[in-house]
């Protein structure tokens, strides 16, 4: 199973709702923050140094999410992070495969870094790979995970 987290009020709930199935159905966690990156092979010198740059600021906030989400889901070892590099549901995807996962859970609205109607198409490409299974999940999961611990 795979989480794609985000630090808001909805990527959290996503992330115990996902936290909470897994344990039920007893199978790892991977949590993932997508790390948007610029391309460096094109343009002038000072172009390609800024995107190199920027790309390496987003790997950091990346982290930083992730350490949030550790933060929020405390010392479990069947749960793994991940900082997954690229766009939309080609990374998110990739990180799918690499980490076996069949279930992909997403936050109930549109991470920041797309447009509303980008992450729908995410959530719609995701589904239609059919490799897995995707869950957009409810906005009240915080509140569903708090009541069962």
């Amino acid at each position: 199973m795979l989480v794609g987290f985000e630090p808001s009020q909805r990527g959290r709930a996503a992330l115990l709702h996902a936290l909470g199935v897994a344990r039920q159905a007893a199978v790892p966690l991977t949590v993932v923050a997508v790390a948007t990156q610029e391309r460096v092979d094109v343009g002038c010198v000072r172009c390609r140094h800024s995107a190199a740059l920027w790309n390496r600021e987003l790997r950091a906030l990346a982290d930083e999410e992730l350490a949030e989400a550790a933060k929020l889901v405390g010392p479990v070892s069947w749960v793994r992070y991940k900082v997954t590099v690229g766009r939309g549901a080609r990374a998110i995807s990739e990180a799918a495969d690499s980490s076996g996962a069949d279930v992909i859970v997403l936050p109930s609205e549109r991470p920041r870094r797309f447009r509303r109607s980008s992450y729908n198409g995410v959530v719609e490409e995701l589904r239609r790979a059919g490799r897995w299974t995707v869950i957009v999940a409810p906005e009240s999961a915080a509140a569903d995970a708090n009541s069962q611990d």
